[in-house]
């Protein structure tokens, strides 16, 4: 069993992989905490050059709804996976 913790993990990285950026970052460590806790998808900032299917892909793995986030045995399934 894949515990929810490693998806999201995996959409923070592929988020940092693909952006150079860490994509809750913030000065104040309980800010930053909150941030990870809350994710609103709808709130995430990606650069202009991250394609759609890969945005896809990261906010897929960062629901926070655990019955919307994409499913481990899913993932290799996904059309920003598929591409490569």
């Amino acid at each position: 069993m894949v515990h929810w913790y490693y998806i999201i993990n995996l959409g923070v990285l592929a988020y940092e992989l693909l952006t150079n950026e860490v994509p809750f970052d913030h000065k104040d460590r309980k800010i930053t905490i909150q941030k990870i806790t809350n994710i609103d998808r709808n709130k995430m900032q990606f650069p202009v050059n991250i394609s759609v299917r890969a945005r896809d892909f990261i906010e897929s793995l960062l629901r926070k709804n655990p019955e919307e986030r994409l499913k481990a045995y899913k993932m290799l399934e996904h059309p920003f996976l598929k591409q490569y």
